[in-house]
């Protein structure tokens, strides 16, 4: 691996990593994952199944279709009704044109049943992200419209505590459209990236970074429907985006790459502006996926060679290659305790305990 910033420096190895702590065997690639709780992972598949699998006895327990293909997109959502009973709901976005919106059977623990589903763009490679802002939750999802960005009302302030009552809905419809002024110059959305959290303190102005096959990265204002700022970063499409918000300065920290072999940072310290930053290369090209840790203190990243990379934030510096995969790295994320998590083509889900406190 080699570090460079701002034009390069000496090249640095970091030490090798343990090996994963637990490895999950599957048979599909695996293209989109979340953590429901410490113990349990869901998993979407290229064939459009979806895994619930439970990770003290390392098997799936739940399996079902979810789309008709790939499943780009998966992340939950945490209700609580007036009788103050928790709701965990799915969102899943498919390359079917559908995201779909889940829970448990209050019958069956083990089966999911869709309760809503609004359209998106089919047979693309970008997923969604939830937008939640002091005054409301939006969900942005890929249009069919080329460089358009669709938002739709997320509703969660019904009363029923069933299944059949549980307190959310979608706006069928887009209740406003992020549209680029030149189409033509920015081409197909490639990653969408939300600025907030779940959290209280996480919660943003509903700020919403796009990525576009031009390589160019947008900040729109989600709540308003209106372009911020845009700033070309890379040569090519953006293949990968993450950005973490620090709470308490309000500076929004970026990471992006695309089919070569840099990682590049930028930030937005006032709100309205993206700044490129320093950068940092890897010996071989391409990334499908980067995750930042709630802290703000490394990232991950998967790529195509088969290798996940653990890096420091504040300074680009290299920290580990996690070496288990045998195919492309599609996805990463971390857990609710820090573990690192990497997904593959090869159909494997590999845990990894390194750097939890650090």
């Amino acid at each position: 691996m080699t570090m460079s910033t701002n034009g390069g420096k000496d090249s640095q190895r970091p030490p090798p990593p343990p090996d994963p702590v637990l490895v999950l065997s599957g048979k599909d690639s695996v293209t989109s994952l979340v953590f429901v709780d410490s113990d349990v992972i869901l998993t979407g598949h290229q064939n459009g199944k979806i895994q619930e699998w439970s990770l003290p006895i390392r098997r799936v327990v739940t399996n079902w279709s979810g789309h008709s293909d790939t499943v780009l997109w998966l992340t939950k959502m945490v209700l609580t009704t007036n009788v103050n009973d928790a709701q965990t709901l799915l969102l899943s976005q498919g390359r079917d044109g559908l995201v779909k919106v889940w829970t448990k059977d209050s019958n069956n623990p083990n089966i999911w049943t869709t309760i809503d589903q609004v359209s998106s763009a089919p047979l693309i490679f970008c997923g969604s992200a939830v937008i939640y802002s002091t005054s409301q939750t939006l969900l942005a999802t890929p249009s069919k419209e080329t460089s358009i960005v669709n938002i739709h009302n997320v509703n969660n302030t019904g009363t029923g505590p069933s299944s059949q009552e549980l307190p959310f809905s979608l706006s069928k419809s887009p209740i406003r459209v992020l549209k680029p002024c030149d189409i033509k110059s920015y081409g197909m959305c490639m990653r969408i990236c939300s600025v907030s959290s779940p959290s209280h303190d996480s919660k943003s102005d509903g700020s919403l970074l796009v990525g576009y096959e031009s390589g160019t990265i947008a900040l729109w204002d989600a709540l308003v429907g209106e372009m911020t700022h845009s700033l070309k970063i890379h040569n090519d499409s953006v293949m990968s985006l993450s950005c973490w918000l620090n709470t308490t300065s309000g500076q929004i920290i970026g990471l992006s790459a695309s089919v070569d072999n840099l990682i590049q940072c930028w930030k937005i310290s006032d709100g309205k502006t993206i700044i490129k930053d320093n950068a940092v290369s890897v010996i071989n090209d391409g990334f499908n996926d980067i995750a930042i840790r709630k802290d703000g203190r490394i990232f991950l990243t998967g790529g195509w060679d088969s290798r996940g990379r653990v890096f420091g934030l504040k300074k680009l510096c290299p920290l580990a290659v996690l070496s288990h995969h045998k195919e492309s790295i599609n996805c990463v994320g971390f857990g609710p305790n820090n573990e690192l998590v990497l997904a593959s083509k090869d159909g494997y889900i590999t845990l990894w305990d390194i750097f939890k406190n650090s």
